[in-house]
């Protein structure tokens, strides 16, 4: 059995929900639920987002340096808690996308979701 190369992806297809692309590199600490507080928590950006890009990574911090932790394609359904950091002159939401009952957690540009 070969190694993995970092460009190797597993995709995950269910039923009710849209595809989602995992990185297979993605080490399971980064993909826990995470229960601390959230600081720069607001009500202007809590609630449910659809999902605008064809593909938009989830990433275990603010910024495009930040390991993908899953590939959401467009019109995946997110739920922010409010948490907002500003990282690269852009605002980047903190999200939840539950798959097949596991809750992920990371960080997408706001500019790429839209408020339900």
């Amino acid at each position: 059995m070969g190694r993995r190369k970092k460009t190797d992806v597993a995709e995950i297809k269910l039923e009710s929900e849209p595809t989602m692309i995992i990185d297979p590199e993605v080490t399971e600490e980064e993909v826990k639920p995470k229960n601390s507080k959230k600081t720069n928590a607001t009500s202007e950006y809590s609630g449910s987002y659809k999902v605008t890009a064809v593909n938009l990574n989830l990433r275990s911090g603010a910024g495009k340096d930040k390991s993908v932790v899953a590939i959401m394609p467009k019109d995946t359904i997110v739920v922010c808690s409010g948490e907002s950091k500003i990282a690269e002159g852009k605002i980047w939401l903190f999200v939840s996308v539950s798959i097949k009952g596991k809750l992920y957690e990371g960080y997408c540009m706001e500019e790429f979701l839209i408020k339900r």
